[in-house]
């Protein structure tokens, strides 16, 4: 076809056995001239994918390429004569991109993989207490013709990271949308977009890459995933790294030969293998004792004969089949570490992006940092954001780093002078709205986390209706990762919606595992002079689920900056439900705890104060009698069957204030309004709407509350009607 005759012996399903002819299958290609020939050979082997062996396709595209080669001045000596054609590339810009372009695809396959295991297994519950399920590579250690390169990632979004080689910023890459097998990728890096295909074997990755100009290349590598669990080989287990022939077991330098037990040291030669008429000595990686050895080096096992000229015909060795297995006991995690190479300069930062991305993962990241921590506080919170988005959990040293920033930026002043506040809203939406799914307050019928697990064992089914509280909560923090139509059936939107699901699943252990954030950066919030609404509104959301939730320190810590900002975190609450008719005296409440106005505030300071450190013991007020007064003992009663109970002062008639102790010590405030007459609440179309003697009971319960909560903070209170 189009000058291309493809001429192979296997169809799919055929085994290729070691035992004869390596040749699988030609190529010719014919034109009206030698160099439009050698055009059409040059596409067809680019285009030609064989994976699963080891071919000699990108020999023949080197060879190709050879300008001798194309002149036709050449003989069948060729690769002697420019010994270059057959050793590997010296490219330091190939062999950087290859470095880049094959980590970013293990990276991206592994990403992969988990999120289509948790789909698979669909057990929601094993994920949420297990972490270890959802854990990634912390970095990325690239063997390249027996050099070494370290790479890491900084995750920013679903699809973009920055590339990190040896520490050093190499700029940032972005996996590109496409609908491709699960080898193919598409990345945009260095203002270019790379079509990559990975043949993974048992002992390396051969990468297919383009270079600048679109000319395909082909690197075989080694990739180890390293901080993350694996089934990748120890160091000391060498595989064949080609398919061939046994040929020999070496000896000791005493003659004795290679043998279980016997003690080698790194660079020893091991075993010689044979493929093509040409022969491989597989050496020894590390110092130790040979543990296991193939056939326990019986060479009647491995040699099946010998040629008419003395030759040895030798077992087959498949790819990727255990030749040994060496043991070092004393060897350390020091000596097992690669030594790296050292000629990786660094890549330009892209305009706009925080000049701290540069020295992210270098030793001195932190103390530079610190060197001037008014302009690194946004570049702080946007780090600590990722971490709360389930972005870049593995990079242990860095969340420590940022905690111990956190520590000592400023917070004694108005931050707004310095920082935009929406990086300190970014941050508490994303803890709160994604702490917020799976957490028990009601979303709905039931708890926004039987809503997520609902919603993830039905999540193929397109006629399952979410609660609108749930349903608006899900929408947002499926947008926080760039997900707009996350209930799309479309094969790459669905897939991109799974993957972010994954990262939603790590958000919940980022805000459980990193609270120390979050307390931190209330502090700094506390420094705002002018907060807007929608921080304002965040910090109550917050303080309300982590009541809920039992977490004490945030919650106290979050009432805390809300009271520095002279507000309480139930009052925007509030505001949802009563008639407009009261939002004078919510006002009231904002303005002052202490707010009544037939009381002096010192006055009912004083009297609070008082009656907290000598409550009484006669509970039921004076003033209740009748029914009113059997209702509230029944109630009393019930509750002292577990609690210790008290009665507090309280400036409004209707309110009985009490302080309840539990067996281990914790204590809270019960308000329960008294309503003697329950008087009915029409409307302009006289339907009955609600009750306003019980709306104005409930609101002088919270102001109560609130009263104390001022001078003395409780968790866990309760406003009751009786």
């Amino acid at each position: 076809f189009n000058g291309i005759r493809c001429d192979f012996g296997f169809r799919r399903g055929d085994r290729i056995l070691p035992d004869y002819d390596p040749m699988i299958g030609k190529l010719i290609a014919t034109g009206e001239s030698r160099k439009e020939a050698l055009l059409r050979m040059e596409r067809s082997l680019n285009e030609l994918y064989i994976r699963g062996i080891t071919t000699n396709q990108y020999q023949l595209l080197r060879i190709i390429r050879c300008q001798q080669f194309q002149d036709g001045d050449y003989t069948n000596r060729l690769l002697d004569h420019y010994t270059e054609l057959s050793q590997p590339l010296s490219n330091n810009s190939l062999i950087r991109h290859s470095v880049i372009l094959g980590a970013l695809s293990e990276n991206i396959n592994l990403i992969r993989e988990k999120r289509d295991e948790i789909f698979l297994n669909k057990d929601l519950e094993a994920v949420i207490h297990k972490s270890d399920l959802l854990n990634l590579p912390e970095a990325f250690d690239v063997e390249i013709q027996n050099r070494y390169y370290e790479v890491r990632f900084f995750q920013t979004s679903i699809t973009r990271f920055y590339v990190y080689i040896n520490q050093v910023f190499q700029g940032e890459a972005e996996l590109l949308p496409a609908l491709s097998s699960t080898n193919d990728y598409t990345f945009r890096f260095e203002y270019r977009s790379y079509s990559v295909r990975v043949d993974r074997r048992s002992t390396f990755h051969i990468i297919r890459f383009p270079d600048e100009n679109g000319r395909i290349h082909f690197m075989k590598m080694r990739i180890i995933n390293r901080g993350a669990a694996t089934d990748q080989d120890s160091v000391g287990l060498v595989r064949s790294p080609i398919q061939g022939s046994f040929v020999k077991l070496h000896s000791t330098e005493k003659g004795k030969p290679i043998n279980r037990g016997i003690k080698v040291k790194k660079g020893d030669p091991i075993i010689v293998l044979s493929a093509m008429k040409m022969e491989s000595t597989i050496v020894a990686p590390i110092d130790g004792t040979i543990s296991y050895i193939i056939e326990d080096g019986d060479v009647t096992r491995l040699e099946l004969g010998k040629t008419s000229d003395n030759r040895i015909i030798g077992r087959s060795i498949t790819e990727g089949e255990v030749l040994f297995v060496i043991e070092n006991k004393s060897l350390n995690t020091e000596d097992q570490k690669p030594h790296y190479s050292n000629s990786i300069t660094e890549a330009d930062l892209p305009t706009g992006v925080n000049p701290n991305y540069l020295r992210l993962f270098k030793d001195d990241f932190q103390n530079h940092a610190l060197n001037d921590p008014d302009q690194s506080l946004s570049f702080v919170l946007e780090v600590a954001n990722l971490f709360y988005l389930g972005f870049n959990t593995e990079a242990k040293g860095l969340i420590q780093s940022i905690k111990e920033l956190l520590k000592v930026l400023p917070e004694n002043y108005d931050l707004s002078r310095i920082i935009g506040e929406q990086y300190f809203t970014n941050l508490l939406a994303t803890f709160t709205e994604n702490k917020r799914l799976f957490s028990p307050l009601s979303g709905g019928n039931v708890s926004y986390f039987r809503e997520i697990y609902r919603l993830f064992s039905r999540w193929n089914d397109v006629s399952y209706q979410l609660p609108s509280p749930f349903k608006y909560t899900i929408q947002n923090v499926f947008q926080s990762y760039n997900v707009t139509d996350w209930r799309s059936t479309a094969e790459y939107e669905s897939s991109f919606t799974r993957t972010a699901f994954l990262f939603i699943l790590r958000s919940f252990h980022s805000t459980r595992d990193l609270p120390d954030y979050i307390l931190y950066i209330l502090k700094h919030i506390a420094s705002f002079r002018s907060p807007s609404n929608q921080l304002k509104n965040l910090l109550r959301k917050l303080v309300l689920q982590e009541e809920a939730e039992q977490e004490h320190s945030i919650a106290a810590l979050g009432s805390e900056t809300l009271n520095h900002l002279g507000l309480r975190s139930w009052n925007i609450e509030m505001t949802y439900w009563v008639s407009r008719k009261y939002l004078s005296d919510l006002k009231k409440m904002k303005s002052h705890p202490l707010s009544f106005s037939h009381i002096d505030h010192q006055l009912l300071r004083t009297k609070i104060n008082q009656s907290l450190e000598l409550p009484s013991t006669d509970l039921i007020p004076l003033n209740v009698t009748g029914i009113l007064k059997q209702e509230l003992e029944r109630k009393l009663n019930a509750l002292q069957k577990e609690h210790s109970v008290e009665r507090l002062y309280s400036p409004k008639e209707k309110i009985a204030m009490y302080l309840v102790t539990d067996s281990t010590g914790n204590q809270r405030y019960f308000a329960l309004g008294l309503i003697d007459k329950v008087t009915p609440f029409y409307n302009n179309e006289n339907r009955l709407i609600g009750s306003e003697s019980v709306e104005r009971t409930d609101i002088d319960a919270v102001r109560v509350m609130n009263a104390y909560q001022s001078i003395r903070y409780l968790r866990n209170n309760v406003v009751d009607m009786v």
